[in-house]
């Protein structure tokens, strides 16, 4: 059941999703509208109608609610004080301090300490391109 719900997403309907789970509130139409920067409110219904199929949003009131297990695709993300990041920014951000003070104390690391920060460097580097994919702030914290 879970492999067909993500066989099933679209990258654009995903984007939709986890703009509504970013909210962690009821989104209605028009303001998921605006929020996708969709040209028109059908678009964003379309949208919504595959999530409600699927499952993954159920109505509230004037709006919608994401419900249900997250797609596997979102998983790689976490929620940190209403912005969704990659759980691999932290470890790249480690890595990289880690090896930078390393090589500050001891210079003589630097064959081994290199591939350590090389490392740091593609997670960080994978992270940007995430951040890319899926809408990562609340609207509340954008300039709309």
């Amino acid at each position: 059941m879970r492999e067909d719900i993500e066989q099933r997403l679209t990258l654009s309907t995903l984007r939709v999703y986890a703009i509504i789970l970013r909210e962690g509130r009821p989104i209605g139409v028009r303001e998921l509208q605006r929020l996708a920067g969709f040209k028109s409110p059908s678009t964003a219904k379309y949208h919504i109608d595959r999530l409600l199929d699927l499952g993954l949003l159920k109505r509230v009131g004037d709006g919608y609610v994401a419900v249900g297990e997250k797609p596997a695709y979102l998983l790689m993300y976490a929620a940190f004080k209403g912005v969704l990041l990659p759980k691999i920014l932290p470890i790249g951000v480690f890595l990289l301090v880690y090896s930078i003070v390393v090589l500050l104390l001891e210079p003589s690391l630097l064959p081994y300490m290199a591939v350590t920060c090389l490392i740091g460097l593609l997670l960080i580097y994978e992270s940007i391109r995430l951040l890319k994919l899926v809408p990562w702030r609340r609207s509340s914290d954008s300039n709309y």
